[in-house]
């Protein structure tokens, strides 16, 4: 399951132009997009919905590439919870987390279709979390 929906998402992301409705963090057509086509590793601890999920525009070798931190809602302080769930975010604002298994899963996607979209677990241990 896993493997198809990333295959979907590298055939799908690729239709959008890469810029983001402010330049710095994909449009929420784009992470609408991703959302819905999306599964999560089966070690998850919830679904995405129990995600606090952020989003910036990464650039590697001179191309821009989608990136996501998706941390999972009970690995966070009251004060570090928001009311939305979804956050579109400059690169320099991205949440920087140390270990949390696959209650942080980061993941990277190419809007050109180029490289197969990558989802991935943290490292398990305590979790350290830091602004960037």
């Amino acid at each position: 399951m896993l493997v198809s929906s990333i295959l979907v998402l590298a055939l799908g992301i690729s239709i959008f132009s890469g810029g983001g409705s402010n330049g710095q963090a994909p449009s929420k057509t784009e992470i609408d997009f991703i959302e819905s086509h999306l599964s999560l590793p089966g070690e998850a601890p919830g679904p995405l919905a129990k995600y606090e999920r952020y989003y910036a525009w990464t650039v590697d070798n001179g191309k821009k590439y989608i990136y996501a931190v998706y941390i999972f809602d009970e690995l966070l302080t009251s004060q570090q919870r928001a009311t939305e769930h979804i956050h579109q975010v400059p690169e320099r604002d991205m949440p920087n987390v140390s270990n949390g298994g696959c209650g942080v899963i980061t993941f990277y996607a190419d809007p050109r279709g180029e490289r197969t979209p990558s989802l991935y677990c943290n490292s398990a241990g305590p979790v350290s979390f830091s602004k960037n």
